[in-house]
């Protein structure tokens, strides 16, 4: 739900600056719906052999690499397609991180722990993500603001690709 309320909050957006690039709003909407069942059908499918080939971490860090990637496109100009590849690769790139965390989290945290602690990471990431969200719609583009929105998240999804990518003890969960 969360996410059909951004990419149709974004949408909207577009749309109504004069960008009717895709006909009628309703086509926005359907749009988005699409587009995130295709990121997410994307992050099922990719997931499980990127963890094998790269590991949870360095695949935790090409998901954050390509999502600041995409921030860098959407950046550039809304145009239909920059959007939906955007868009793909934002929704892929979430969900593969929270898959390997999610990994990980089971991995690595005892039994009599495992049920309290998802539940505090699972509220922490979807309260993130709600507040990320909300904050992209709702900020003005047309402001300094709004349009290093994409800058931001592009720079930080980078350095945190960097980071995690950076040499490391090699553990049971990675």
């Amino acid at each position: 739900l969360v996410w059909i309320i951004l990419y149709v909050g974004l949408g909207w957006r577009f749309w109504t600056r004069g960008l009717k690039l895709f006909g009628p709003f309703e086509l926005w909407i359907l749009l988005a719906c699409v587009v995130l069942g295709a990121g997410l059908v994307v992050a099922a499918l990719v997931t499980p052999p990127l963890v094998r080939v790269l590991g949870g971490r360095r695949s935790a860090a090409l998901a954050m690499a390509a999502a600041g990637a995409a921030s860098v496109a959407a950046w550039f100009g809304p145009r239909l397609t920059s959007l939906v590849v955007a868009w793909v690769v934002l929704g892929a790139s979430a969900q593969i991180l929270k898959i390997v965390v999610d990994t990980v989290l089971q991995r690595s945290v005892d039994d009599d722990y495992r049920g309290r602690v998802f539940i505090a990471y699972d509220l922490v990431f979807n309260v993130a993500f709600v507040v990320g969200a909300t904050a992209v719609v709702l900020l003005p583009m047309d402001t300094m603001v709004g349009r290093l929105i994409p800058a931001v998240a592009a720079v930080s999804y980078l350095l945190l690709a960097g980071w995690l990518y950076r040499p490391f003890a090699r553990s049971a969960t990675t």
